[in-house]
């Protein structure tokens, strides 16, 4: 059976560059493939084969999913990673602190720069800018206040590289913003390409980034809500804390890790991973993976894509009244609970019922076309 199913996902992903991102949908396929035709055979009596042909056809349109996901081979196109440079190899080109007394709002903006913004004791925000040894004249930092605004801008170095008929182009300046462990105002971001990383920030601070196909990295850090939204690129989140996290994007990747929050994230099409979640919230996919394991489940639950697959582990405790659906495609819930299930309705494309007594939340989920599985 791994023989047919194998030959059926290299012949789907073969037209795709190898990413870490398609690896795991890869694997999520197979998973989910083979527990399906294994099912199928069990029920059915059906061969290897024809229990591949069904659990692949109930899948639904795979295709569409992978495409929103993965880089088709041969598209021209070029990536460059931004990273930040130790100040052992760079030389400071601006440094300068400014009091944050009345300041309400931090308005940063930069484009495809690397950017990294830490926290500090001081009562002052402090900007240190590096030059990068490959380039002279830097564009300075730009910094101005008014109405309660301290507004930081990164002006835009070009330096453009030939390669054949590709014209490509990359902009160097990169800055540290140490921010204030007291400062309880607002933090804006907003960039285009570039990268930015955001570590160890716990001052309770609202902070809202926007950015087009960068990167956004936020670790060990704690909001009274954080917003972010992105039209493609990748946005990752590990040991932190929000009262409210929102995010909004077209198509990308978005991860979770070990984080506590009440969410709402939306999505055209793209990859969400939830690890070790602790919160409630909704996930609305178009087309997509997604993926949440729960460490906590403080309320209820909504997991929809209109395509796609949405595999939920929920801590085997809980009980919880479900309601899921796949109007083309499978649904399973499998019996790895300590109560007992209740099945109103019971089908391989909906299940209605309870776990226990109901008495924790409610999980609904739903796909238009595809696989939802709840262990």
């Amino acid at each position: 059976m791994d023989d047919l199913i194998n030959k059926k996902l290299t012949r789907l992903f073969s037209g795709y560059e190898k990413t870490a991102d398609l690896d795991d949908l890869h694997d999520e396929i197979f998973d989910d493939v083979k527990e399906s035709a294994k099912d199928l055979q069990q029920k059915e009596h059906l061969s290897d084969e024809e229990a591949v042909d069904k659990a692949f056809l109930q899948m639904g349109d795979l295709t569409k999913v992978i495409d929103q996901i993965g880089e088709k081979k041969g598209n021209g196109t070029f990536k460059f990673n931004f990273h930040f440079l130790s100040q052992q190899d760079s030389e400071v080109v601006y440094e300068d602190e400014f009091a944050l007394d009345e300041i309400e709002k931090i308005n940063l903006k930069f484009h495809s720069d690397a950017v990294k913004i830490i926290s500090t004791d001081s009562d002052k925000l402090k900007l240190t800018q590096y030059k990068n040894p490959q380039t002279a004249d830097d564009p300075i930092v730009q910094v101005s206040s008014q109405n309660g605004d301290l507004n930081i801008h990164l002006p835009e170095k070009k330096f453009s590289i030939s390669i054949g008929v590709f014209i490509s182009t990359t902009r160097l300046p990169k800055l540290l913003i140490e921010l204030p462990n007291s400062y309880k105002g607002t933090l804006n971001s907003d960039f285009g390409s570039g990268s930015m990383l955001v570590k160890g920030i716990k001052n309770h601070a609202a902070a809202n980034f926007t950015f087009h196909s960068g990167s956004l990295k936020i670790s060990n850090s704690v909001f009274s809500e954080s917003g972010c939204s992105f039209h493609s690129g990748s946005l990752s989140v590990s040991d932190s804390l929000a009262d409210y996290f929102g995010s909004d994007f077209s198509s990308g990747t978005l991860r979770l890790n070990n984080v506590t929050a009440k969410y709402d994230i939306k999505a055209t099409s793209g990859t969400v991973r939830l690890n070790k979640i602790t919160g409630a919230g909704s996930v609305n996919l178009s087309s997509g993976v997604v993926r949440a394991d729960f460490k906590k489940v403080t309320g209820d639950l909504k997991l929809t894509a209109l395509s796609g697959m949405i595999r939920a582990v929920l801590p085997s405790q809980d009980e919880f009244a479900f309601k899921l659906s796949a109007k083309t495609g499978t649904v399973r819930l499998k019996d790895v609970f300590d109560a007992p299930v209740d099945y109103d309705i019971e089908s391989s494309s909906a299940k209605l019922g309870t776990v226990g007594e109901a008495k924790s939340y409610r999980l609904l989920s739903r796909v238009s076309s595809g696989t939802i599985v709840i262990d």
